[in-house]
């Protein structure tokens, strides 16, 4: 969770109630990254999981709306980290900084390589 997120929405299973008891939801200062920014605070209340199964298979193009919006999520992602360390009681590491810094130089190439980026970081 430090270095993001591994969940896909459409694969989580989590109690409506631990939403509700702890005003937990989407927050608009984070759009692009909001689901990330859930997984942070649901992470603070208890250890999240992962299945070593495949449950869900994820088609990704160029033509995506995650592919076109790849750079406002990646702004949006850069601001949700520091906020959910803070929350989480967690002082940033240097590997921490460097993943900092290399998601904010993306911000400064074309879009063609930083989509190239994510793809080799997600899916390799």
């Amino acid at each position: 969770m430090r270095r993001g997120t591994p969940l896909l929405h459409p694969t989580v299973m989590l109690r409506r109630s631990v939403l509700e008891k702890h005003a937990i939801g989407y927050r608009a200062e984070y759009i692009y990254a909001e689901a990330y920014f859930l997984w942070l605070e649901l992470s603070r209340l208890g250890r999240l999981a992962a299945l070593d199964e495949v449950a869900y298979l994820y088609r990704v193009s160029d033509t995506t709306l995650r592919s076109r919006k790849l750079r406002n999520t990646l702004r949006a992602t850069l601001r949700v980290k520091p906020s959910g360390w803070r929350r989480m009681g967690l002082r940033p590491t240097s590997a921490d900084l460097l993943g900092m810094a290399i998601g904010a130089g993306l911000l400064f190439v074309p879009p063609r390589v930083v989509w190239q980026a994510y793809l080799w970081a997600n899916f390799r």
